[in-house]
């Protein structure tokens, strides 16, 4: 997954961020998501085209824990 990227897919999947918490919706299923704040920022980050592993190397160091475990979960 190194350099793997992800893609939104619009206009199947919309999204928006308010007040640090991501409401994620898919109009074809029904399907309606909501994140925390962290949750919001990994999927904003994901979402502006960054790779699961930029995410995890720019989140990583303000949480108690090594690199490779912050990755793995």
């Amino acid at each position: 997954m190194a350099g793997e990227r992800f893609r939104v897919n619009a206009p199947t999947v919309i999204h928006q961020t308010i007040d640090g918490e991501a409401v994620i919706i898919h109009l074809d299923r029904g399907l309606y998501y909501s994140l925390d704040v962290l949750g919001a920022e990994i999927w904003d980050r994901l979402a502006a085209g960054s790779s699961p592993d930029q995410v995890a190397q720019s989140l990583g160091g303000g949480f108690a824990t090594d690199q490779a475990t912050f990755s793995d979960a």
